[in-house]
Protein backbone atom coordinates (compact mmCIF):
# COMPACT_ATOMS: atom_id res chain seq x y z
CA UNK A 1 0.00 0.00 0.00
CA UNK A 2 1.47 3.47 -0.84
CA UNK A 3 -0.42 6.94 -0.64
CA UNK A 4 -3.53 5.64 0.65
CA UNK A 5 -3.88 3.48 -2.34
CA UNK A 6 -4.03 -0.57 -2.88
CA UNK A 7 -2.52 -2.54 -5.76
CA UNK A 8 -4.81 -4.90 -6.73
CA UNK A 9 -3.53 -8.20 -8.74
CA UNK A 10 -6.33 -10.32 -10.25
CA UNK A 11 -5.41 -13.41 -12.42
CA UNK A 12 -1.77 -12.72 -12.62
CA UNK A 13 -2.65 -8.96 -13.90
CA UNK A 14 0.35 -5.92 -13.61
CA UNK A 15 -0.64 -4.24 -10.72
CA UNK A 16 -2.80 -0.94 -10.65
CA UNK A 17 -3.81 1.89 -8.12
CA UNK A 18 -7.32 1.86 -7.23
CA UNK A 19 -9.09 4.03 -4.82
CA UNK A 20 -12.80 4.55 -5.70
CA UNK A 21 -15.27 1.65 -6.34
CA UNK A 22 -18.86 0.62 -7.38
CA UNK A 23 -20.52 -1.65 -5.50
CA UNK A 24 -23.14 -3.71 -6.61
CA UNK A 25 -25.71 -5.80 -4.15
CA UNK A 26 -26.15 -9.85 -4.83
CA UNK A 27 -27.75 -10.48 -1.43
CA UNK A 28 -29.41 -9.08 1.78
CA UNK A 29 -30.36 -10.90 4.82
CA UNK A 30 -32.04 -9.52 8.16
CA UNK A 31 -32.70 -11.12 11.71
CA UNK A 32 -35.42 -12.46 12.32
CA UNK A 33 -37.45 -12.69 15.75
CA UNK A 34 -36.79 -16.06 15.68
CA UNK A 35 -32.99 -15.50 15.07
CA UNK A 36 -32.66 -16.92 11.64
CA UNK A 37 -31.62 -14.68 8.83
CA UNK A 38 -34.13 -14.06 5.82
CA UNK A 39 -34.71 -11.62 3.35
CA UNK A 40 -37.54 -9.91 4.10
CA UNK A 41 -38.59 -6.13 2.96
CA UNK A 42 -36.15 -4.56 5.30
CA UNK A 43 -33.41 -6.60 4.02
CA UNK A 44 -34.78 -5.53 0.03
CA UNK A 45 -34.70 -1.93 1.71
CA UNK A 46 -30.93 -1.72 2.74
CA UNK A 47 -30.00 -4.07 -0.79
CA UNK A 48 -31.67 -1.13 -2.82
CA UNK A 49 -29.69 1.86 -0.59
CA UNK A 50 -26.27 0.07 -1.05
CA UNK A 51 -26.95 -1.24 -4.51
CA UNK A 52 -24.12 0.69 -6.90
CA UNK A 53 -22.63 2.82 -4.20
CA UNK A 54 -19.18 4.20 -4.58
CA UNK A 55 -16.34 3.77 -1.89
CA UNK A 56 -13.96 5.84 -1.91
CA UNK A 57 -10.81 4.27 0.00
CA UNK A 58 -8.62 7.34 -0.18
CA UNK A 59 -11.12 9.99 1.29
CA UNK A 60 -13.99 7.18 3.17
CA UNK A 61 -16.73 9.12 1.32
CA UNK A 62 -19.76 7.01 0.67
CA UNK A 63 -21.70 7.89 -2.60
CA UNK A 64 -25.67 6.29 -2.41
CA UNK A 65 -27.24 5.34 -5.58
CA UNK A 66 -29.26 8.64 -5.05
CA UNK A 67 -26.55 10.64 -4.40
CA UNK A 68 -26.36 11.08 -0.99
CA UNK A 69 -22.74 11.44 0.02
CA UNK A 70 -21.31 11.12 3.30
CA UNK A 71 -17.75 10.83 4.75
CA UNK A 72 -17.20 7.72 6.84
CA UNK A 73 -14.44 7.14 9.16
CA UNK A 74 -11.68 4.73 7.31
CA UNK A 75 -10.89 2.87 10.71
CA UNK A 76 -8.66 0.16 8.95
CA UNK A 77 -6.46 0.65 5.76
CA UNK A 78 -6.96 -2.40 3.22
CA UNK A 79 -4.35 -3.70 2.17
CA UNK A 80 -3.42 -7.37 0.51
CA UNK A 81 -4.28 -9.16 3.13
CA UNK A 82 -6.63 -6.93 5.37
CA UNK A 83 -10.12 -5.03 4.42
CA UNK A 84 -10.51 -1.74 4.23
CA UNK A 85 -12.91 -0.96 7.14
CA UNK A 86 -15.64 2.55 7.08
CA UNK A 87 -17.95 3.28 9.84
CA UNK A 88 -20.32 6.22 9.02
CA UNK A 89 -20.15 9.80 11.30
CA UNK A 90 -22.58 9.54 14.03
CA UNK A 91 -24.13 12.38 15.90
CA UNK A 92 -23.23 12.72 19.39
CA UNK A 93 -20.25 10.20 19.46
CA UNK A 94 -18.35 12.03 22.53
CA UNK A 95 -16.52 8.98 23.79
CA UNK A 96 -14.49 6.18 22.68
CA UNK A 97 -17.05 3.77 24.45
CA UNK A 98 -19.77 4.93 22.04
CA UNK A 99 -17.43 4.98 18.81
CA UNK A 100 -17.11 1.32 19.35
CA UNK A 101 -20.51 0.43 20.03
CA UNK A 102 -21.38 2.01 16.93
CA UNK A 103 -18.85 0.97 15.04
CA UNK A 104 -19.88 -3.23 16.01
CA UNK A 105 -22.97 -2.00 15.01
CA UNK A 106 -22.92 -0.27 11.76
CA UNK A 107 -19.76 -0.52 9.19
CA UNK A 108 -18.96 -1.53 5.57
CA UNK A 109 -15.91 -3.94 4.91
CA UNK A 110 -14.51 -3.61 1.15
CA UNK A 111 -12.35 -6.27 0.42
CA UNK A 112 -9.40 -6.29 -2.26
CA UNK A 113 -7.14 -8.48 -1.58
CA UNK A 114 -3.80 -9.71 -3.72
CA UNK A 115 -4.84 -13.11 -3.96
CA UNK A 116 -8.48 -13.03 -4.82
CA UNK A 117 -10.46 -12.45 -8.48
CA UNK A 118 -12.81 -9.91 -7.45
CA UNK A 119 -13.12 -7.13 -4.80
CA UNK A 120 -16.27 -8.09 -2.57
CA UNK A 121 -17.96 -5.87 0.11
CA UNK A 122 -20.42 -6.20 2.98
CA UNK A 123 -22.42 -3.98 4.99
CA UNK A 124 -23.90 -4.30 8.23
CA UNK A 125 -26.18 -2.12 9.64
CA UNK A 126 -27.86 -3.50 13.55
CA UNK A 127 -29.34 -6.49 12.38
CA UNK A 128 -29.49 -6.46 8.24
CA UNK A 129 -26.19 -6.93 5.90
CA UNK A 130 -25.82 -7.07 2.83
CA UNK A 131 -23.08 -7.92 0.26
CA UNK A 132 -21.84 -7.66 -3.20
CA UNK A 133 -19.05 -7.35 -5.60
CA UNK A 134 -17.39 -4.49 -6.55
CA UNK A 135 -15.60 -2.52 -9.70
CA UNK A 136 -12.73 0.13 -9.56
CA UNK A 137 -14.20 3.02 -11.05
CA UNK A 138 -11.02 5.32 -10.64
Amino acid sequence: MTDGKVSVFAFGAVAQDHTTYRCNVKDGVNLQDDGQLRRDNVAKSKERLYDSILLDTLTGAVTRGDGQREIWRIIQEGSGANDYVLTPPKKGESTVKQFVVNAATDFIRLRAWYDRPRVTFLAFELDTLVSGTCEVVR
